[in-house]
């Protein structure tokens, strides 16, 4: 350790109070900077711990054809590990569901961890003759298969068009498809279990998967991991048909998001906010590190200048003060390390400890997750922010000659001009005002230095308050916020009636602890068309309008149940007679719309200006006997409406062939045409029953009663569309139990009931939401900590080189309360200051988050002014301590002792 080595090490001890201080806010910094990594990187693992325990482990699937490609894929050299599926052949069943009609037969280890296979009843195959089928298979089949059932299939090759056609082909309709190379098979049903994941099982699939142990393979779904998962864009390229392999992307997206399927839009919020995130924490560090080595190198001015006059050169001033910041630095990342650690680590267990309450089935726990990789990039990170933040104090050590650093010239600078102070402020503050402010305009560098560490302490707080409260917002809207916990679907296909759903809904309410509920069906017009002047000018550029009636693009009536709609009316103040009455009953038309901008970003608009009073119309397309509606056609400025012979149309889409317009008839549209008249009684813009189900297009609302009527008011429209499906919305809390029990209610009723435990569906939603709500306080209390620091740092240490200004107050009669009244304007001046500059600058910092958030998320600008609010109280509570603090250690030193320091 050379000499200058042993100079910055004493003074660092004789100077314990601030270098302890600096070294508390060297652990805070470096805390900070590991909880941001670590609980990033915990949290990221949990997720792709949540998705591997609902779906498997699995990276990608490869769907070969033939065991040869199978057999390359298992080989290459990128694979970690590997489970081949068999798939033993395709079966024809008795499926409801027009796009599945085929068992897909599957055989292999369905105990291993690539992917979840999870029973919902019965035991899985023990051999070739047993089989276990999907959940959802029950759903589409009028006599769903029982277990221990023997069903016989012929099982065979699915092919198309002269080739063998995989099971990312969906199912054609045309009939030019088939199964070949059958033989038969009989197997006994030994269990159900739940769906596959979307990526194990593509939605274009035309097979419910089934699973069997055992028998001869026509081809194979290969489910891999890699050994390093940013490899996979080159493993893409190395299999044998790229087109063939699927992407576990909700796994994926997390290493590799570009090939995971995050939107371009997405990447650049969560880069935004990012660079933002690691922005904050540098800025609040290098100013607690730089305020404290300004502060520690204008103290001693006077000893560089003495150095320096006995020949100590630039570089060894410079390494003094560098070498001073790296000891502190490097002395605070091990201790440091361990405060971030133990604090993640306490913040997670308490997080995990609410997200166990809100799970509803097993999840695995988060816990802290330590990338040593993490730790050497925030320890890298630490590093330069204390080069960066010394290097300027180390800059103007060097840059002052001898004898202006002896005389300490730079210092205070005196001018009568700027010593002037108003009148005014003598008079509202009497001498002690005086004094605070020369003292300001006397040494205004260091006075500058300490509003700009104070004015960064407010930014930092207050962008990072708006920093968690962007992420909330995002949160909430990227998953949405339904009340309801139980959906449950009624579908028929030949449209249903009020009084088999009303018996459905009132089924389903009555079973567990049901406290609430709804439900909303469809039916489609041909065309609702509108008188333009009622328009807005946003729904204009939606539409056509050309004659006196343009078309509202988004036609179709909405029914809710008559509970619903009575609620609805009484929150906007509506008597319920007129829209109840069964010979033309008034409709309620639901105002907002959302539409896609040119940048792919949801926006919500207004389509009529009138707040009721008003008639849409249906345009109905008259029936012709025998035939059947096309389209419409303009000839010669005429417009006509198209029909087809109803064979000729059903033998045309059997072929999957063209109509031959040789063959239409044409009738003028204005004797095939009727206008029905609907009656709106009152506008609404909001609606949370209705938009609860995702609906986000206007519509004509009526309560359920109102059906019949409705339908009837359409008989004229042949191209009417009834209602088919309905869907049914309950709040439980038990939602586990109840759920099950309306699944086995529904089990035994004619009507086809899909339910769905909608809450279990978003636990990992919930908890996401809840997360970066948990994170965002974490961080708002780790910026607090350092803003803390900071500012007592600041206050206190400059109170500290002003020792001898005020023994010589004292010593000239100044009284301790005079003292400590001019100590308190000083801290007024300090606050209000600091305030003006970082307020402004917060709103600034406060728009970059928005603009952020903004490219993925249409949340329109907030400012907190909660933030805003508890960063004024504490500014100048913060500045009040340490003022105060300091003034009582100021007041019981000695006088002689303070006159004789030289830091004046």
């Amino acid at each position: 350790m050379n000499i200058f080595a042993r100079y910055a090490a004493r003074s660092m001890k004789k100077n314990h109070t601030r270098t302890r201080i600096t070294w508390i806010g060297m652990i805070l910094t470096m805390a900070l900077f590991t909880a941001v990594i670590e609980g990033a990187y915990s949290c990221v693992s949990w997720l792709k711990n949540t998705v591997k325990a609902a779906d498997g482990s699995f990276e990608a699937v490869y769907h070969a054809q033939n065991m040869e490609d199978a057999q390359a894929v298992e080989d290459n050299k990128d694979v970690k590990e590997s489970l081949t599926l068999n798939i033993n052949g395709w079966a024809k069943i008795p499926s409801g569901n027009e796009y599945k009609p085929y068992l897909l037969i599957e055989s292999g280890d369905l105990d291993s961890s690539l992917l979840k296979v999870t029973l919902t009843s019965g035991h899985l195959p023990e051999n070739e003759n047993e089989i276990i089928l999907p959940e959802n298979l029950k759903i589409y089949m009028d006599d769903a298969y029982e277990l221990g059932q023997s069903i016989t299939l012929d099982v065979g090759q699915r092919t198309g068009n002269g080739k063998v056609l995989s099971d990312l082909e969906s199912y054609e309709e045309s009939g030019t498809e088939s199964i070949t190379d059958t033989s038969t098979k009989t197997y006994t049903v030994v269990g159900y279990y739940q769906r596959l994941a979307t990526q194990a099982e593509d939605l274009s699939c035309p097979g419910f998967t089934a699973f069997t142990k055992g028998g001869d393979a026509i081809g194979a779904n290969v489910y891999v991991t890699l050994k390093n998962i940013h490899h996979l864009a080159s493993f893409m390229k190395s299999v044998p048909d790229e087109g063939l392999l699927t992407l576990h992307s909700d796994l994926t997206r997390y290493d590799e998001p570009a090939l995971g399927g995050m939107s371009d839009n997405l990447l650049a919020m969560i880069r935004g906010l990012a660079a933002i995130l690691i922005g904050l924490v540098m800025i609040g560090s290098i100013s607690l590190i730089y305020n404290a080595f300004a502060i520690s190198v204008s103290e001693r001015q006077k000893e560089y200048g003495l150095l320096k006059s006995i020949g100590a050169s630039r570089g060894q001033i410079r390494s003094t003060v560098l070498y001073e910041a790296l000891i502190t630095g490097v002395s605070g990342i091990i201790p440091g390390i361990a405060v971030g650690l133990l604090g993640t680590g306490i913040t997670l267990h308490l997080m995990d400890r609410t997200l166990t309450s809100m799970r509803s089935t097993e999840a695995p726990h988060i816990s802290l997750a330590i990338s040593w990789k993490g730790l050497l990039l925030a320890s890298a990170i630490c590093l330069v922010t204390v080069l960066i933040a010394s290097w300027i104090p180390a800059r103007r050590a060097i840059k002052v000659t001898p004898m202006d650093a002896i005389r300490q010239k730079d210092d205070v600078k005196i001018n009568a001009r700027t010593l002037r102070t108003p009148r005014y402020v003598r008079k509202l503050f009497g001498l002690e005002g005086v004094l605070t402010s020369r003292n300001f305009r006397r040494s205004h560098k260091r006075f500058r230095a300490t509003i700009l560490s104070l004015s960064i302490s407010v930014i930092l707080f207050i962008s990072a308050s708006s920093f968690s409260l962007y992420m909330n917002k995002a949160s909430q809207m990227q998953y949405g916020n339904n009340p309801y916990d139980i959906s449950v679907q009624m579908v028929n296909s030949n449209g249903v009636d009020a009084g088999s759903v009303n018996d459905a809904y009132n089924a389903m309410k009555s079973c567990g602890d049901v406290s609430e509920g709804m439900y909303e069906t469809s039916a489609m017009p041909y065309q609702l068309m509108i008188d333009p002047s009622l328009l807005t000018t946003d729904a204009l550029k939606q539409t056509s309008t050309d004659g006196s009636l343009a078309p509202l693009l988004s036609s179709h009536f909405a029914f809710l149940d008559d509970d619903s709609f009575r609620q609805i009316l009484k929150d906007n103040h509506l008597e319920e007679a007129e829209y109840f009455n069964t010979d033309k009953p008034l409709g309620l038309f639901y105002n907002t719309e959302l539409a896609m901008t040119d940048s792919g970003k949801s926006t919500e608009f207004q389509v009529v200006k009138s707040s009721g009073n008003f008639t849409v119309y249906n345009r109905a397309v008259k029936a012709v006997d025998g035939m059947t509606f096309s389209t419409t056609d303009t000839v010669n400025g005429v417009e006509y409406a198209v029909y087809y012979d109803n064979d000729y149309m059903q033998s045309v889409s059997q072929e999957n062939g063209e109509l031959d317009p040789a063959k239409a008839k044409k009738i003028p549209l204005e004797q095939s045409e009727i206008l029905i008249p609907f009656n709106i009684g009152a506008v609404i813009s909001k609606c949370a029953v209705y938009e609860s189900i995702g609906r986000g297009n206007y519509a004509v609302l009526y309560p359920m009663s109102m059906f019949d009527t409705i339908t009837k008011m359409n008989e004229a429209d042949s191209l009417y569309t009834d209602a088919s499906s309905v869907w049914m919305q309950f709040v439980s809390k038990d939602h586990a139990n109840t759920a099950k029990i309306m699944a086995d209610t529904a089990s035994q009723m004619s009507t086809k009931l899909m339910v769905t435990d909608m809450t279990a569906s978003s636990q990992q939603e919930k908890s996401f939401i809840f997360m970066i709500s948990a994170l965002g306080y974490a961080f708002i209390t780790l910026i607090a900590l350092i803003v803390t620091a900071n500012i007592f740092n600041t206050i206190s240490t400059n109170l500290q080189l002003r020792r001898k200004e005020f023994a010589m107050l004292r010593s000239v009669g100044m009284t301790l309360k005079s003292f400590r009244k001019m100590l308190y304007q000083e801290c007024l001046l300090y606050g209000v200051r600091s305030l003006i500059i970082s307020i402004p600058v917060s709103i600034l910092v406060t728009y970059g988050i928005y603009r952020a958030v903004y490219n993925e998320m249409n949340i329109g600008f907030i400012i907190s002014w909660k933030a805003i609010l508890i960063a004024c109280i504490a500014i100048f509570a913060s500045v009040g301590a340490a003022m105060l603090y300091g003034g009582r250690k100021l007041a019981r030193e000695n006088l002689v002792e303070a006159l004789r320091n030289e830091n004046a």
